[in-house]
């Protein structure tokens, strides 16, 4: 009892603390005052934006440090120093020209953001004349529909951050921002940007010492100029999704306050410099989607993401590249990379991605470290090996893509112990033995693909414990026995692939329950007896294929919306429009059942024509 009441009493003077904490708060804020200047030029603001927008705004109370999205500061006296206007709807057709001519008169706002709207328009004055707010630091206006060239901002003389980001900004940047000498933010990706990448740069002059610069998703061209790397503060640079060519300058290593670099997806040629090791601040780079050559340095000393993927690095992987203690995102994939898979491994690594290389030898024992490891991605190499069974201590693992190696043997039980892997591709290897028991304990399983290997044994009716299946690719191995009725459980199942493996018997009515099904192949086989009529009965069925099996009596019809494939079943009657076949010879087509007592009428009328027709035929002969 004391306990409770020790526990009640806590929870009492926390409520306490906290409706004293929220009173002050509120306190605080009334007791904001602004002057009449300010309380006009805000009830201005209200006015001049749509309906729909102040609505959102909270305009209604007297005092507008009240207002949501407004902040006041006190000091001498109480000013307005922030608006948050992201996110209202405002269309240009509200009055936005007269909102941006009210707000050049609110000369102590620092902060505006006015992203996520849809303003294509902005009045010249407001960059031209807009002297009132020569004290803003903080301008956003990113996420709208402005157009035309970037504009001139002379009028903000105090600006530090600038972002115009996803908007349709066109031409080219030179000098507008050439008096912004106190830019330390500036974004203006994914607009229509072309030219030269701007350098900031006049007659040896920084114009502003950035910290942050961003220009990807652009158009523009030409090389990286070795001018940009005079900006020595900056920590964050992208030049991303653009079409820069040349190599990557050496002396990018001079950048030694330099955090994130992303080159990622130009047409930039040449070797990975070494100098960027020398950046002890670096914890990301990303170049991938260039066409980069030659041996990757060893450049991970300090970094934690290194994207490379989709260039023609070759080479083999240095032997230090993935053991740094701070890397946890690695991603080499579709290059041209040869030799084995370094075994000192960082622990840290969440993300090993080295699919589509040249890759040789074994899978190293030591991934079975990397108890933080969470997607591993080996496919489409030249990997010769067991499957480690220390891969089972990896127990965060989501996503394991071994397929399209040479891998052989049986598959470890431990794999079972992966509870929270959602994707198992072994596809096109040549791994043998049974499917482990163990393996149905994987009940967060998404996708299972162990097709094209040389697995043998039955599905097991435990598969029912995979209740999250969506795809279960099992095609062109050695798999016998039966269809566990069992399989109905798996309520989510998008895809069922059994083709090409020695199951028999028949083929369960209870896949008539998978009601989400879209695909199911159970071709080459030796499945016998009727199609089950459920099979009709599913709505999302879009492919059938049941051909070179040994089923018989009459198919039943489908939709014509679903693809059937049924050649190679000789002792089956296909309804016409519900299957196609190759053996016409073998079948016999009428159209639905409805019509099968119309054709036995015409096979009785054509009977007694062809029975009249020989007897008078015999009659003329005898006389």
């Amino acid at each position: 009892m004391e306990r409770y009441a020790n526990l009640f009493i806590s929870f009492s003077l926390l409520f306490f603390f906290l409706n004293y904490s929220l009173f002050v708060c509120k306190s605080m804020a009334s007791s904001l005052q602004l002057n009449h200047d300010q309380l006009n030029i805000m009830a201005n603001l209200s006015n001049s934006l749509s309906p729909n927008s102040y609505n959102n705004w909270n305009t209604s109370d007297p005092n507008p440090c009240l207002w949501d999205r407004v902040i006041c500061s006190a000091g001498p006296s109480t000013v307005v120093t922030g608006l948050s206007l992201s996110n209202l709807s405002i269309p240009t057709a509200a009055n936005v020209g007269d909102f941006f001519s009210i707000l050049c008169r609110l000369d102590t706002l620092q902060n505006l953001d006015f992203s996520q709207n849809y303003i294509a328009m902005i009045p010249d004055s407001f960059f031209s004349n807009c002297t009132g707010l020569s004290g803003l630091k903080s301008l956003d206006l990113s996420s709208n529909e402005l157009t035309g060239p970037v504009r001139n901002f002379s009028s903000f003389a105090s600006l530090e951050t600038l972002d115009l980001s996803y908007n349709s900004l066109q031409g080219t940047v030179e000098t507008q921002l050439s008096s912004s000498s106190k830019l330390k933010s500036l974004n203006l990706g994914s607009n229509l940007l072309m030219g030269t990448i701007p350098t900031f740069v006049t007659d040896g002059r920084r114009v502003a010492a950035f910290e942050e610069l961003v220009l990807s998703n652009n158009q523009f061209t030409g090389t990286i100029p070795s001018e940009i790397f005079e900006h020595e503060n900056l920590t964050v640079l992208d030049l991303s999704t653009n079409s820069l060519s040349g190599t990557i300058p050496e002396k990018i290593g001079m950048l030694s306050n330099l955090n994130a670099l992303d080159l990622s997806s130009n047409q930039l040629t040449g070797r990975v410099p070494a100098t960027l090791s020398n950046i002890t601040a670096l914890f990301q780079f990303a170049a991938t989607r260039n066409n980069l050559t030659g041996n990757i340095p060893s450049i991970t000393k300090f970094l934690s993401s290194l994207d490379l993927s989709y260039n023609n690095l070759g080479g083999e992987i240095p032997s230090d590249l993935l053991a740094s203690p701070n890397l946890e995102y690695v991603d080499l994939s579709s290059n041209r990379l040869g030799g084995a898979i370094p075994t000192n491994l960082s622990i840290g690594l969440q993300w090993l991605l080295l699919s589509e290389n040249l890759l040789s030898g074994i899978i190293p024992t030591s991934i079975g470290k990397l108890s933080q490891l969470a997607y591993l991605e080996l496919d489409n190499n030249n990997l010769y090996s067991e499957i480690p069974s220390q891969l089972g201590n990896c127990s965060n693992l989501e996503f394991l893509d071994l397929s399209s190696n040479a891998l052989y043997s049986e598959l470890p039980k431990e794999i079972g112990n992966l509870q929270k892997l959602e994707v198992l591709a072994l596809q096109t290897n040549n791994l043998s033995g049974e499917i482990p028991v163990e393996m149905n304990e994987l009940q967060s399983l998404h996708r299972l693909n162990l097709s094209s290997n040389s697995f043998t044994g039955e599905i097991l009716p435990t598969i029912s414990n995979l209740r999250q299946l969506f795809y279960i690719h099992l095609q062109h191995n050695k798999f016998y026995g039966s269809v566990p009725d069992s399989i109905n459980v798996l309520v989510y199942l998008n895809e069922l692939y059994l083709g090409g493996n020695y199951f028999n018997g028949s083929i369960p009515s209870s896949l008539g329950g998978l009601q989400y099904l879209e695909i199911l192949d159970l071709s080459y086989n030796n499945f016998s007896g009727n199609v089950p009529d459920s099979l009709s009965n599913i709505l999302s069925l879009t492919e059938l294929v049941l051909s070179y099996n040994n089923l018989s009596g009459v198919f039943p019809p489908f939709s014509s919306s679903v693809n059937v494939v049924t050649v190679g079943n000789k002792n089956l009657i296909i309804l016409n429009g519900s299957a196609e076949s190759n053996s016409p010879g073998n079948d016999v087509f009428v159209t639905t059942d409805s019509s099968k007592r119309k054709i036995q009428v015409a096979l009785v009328v054509v009977s007694s024509f062809v029975a009249g027709f020989s007897v008078s035929f015999l009659m003329s002969s005898l006389t």
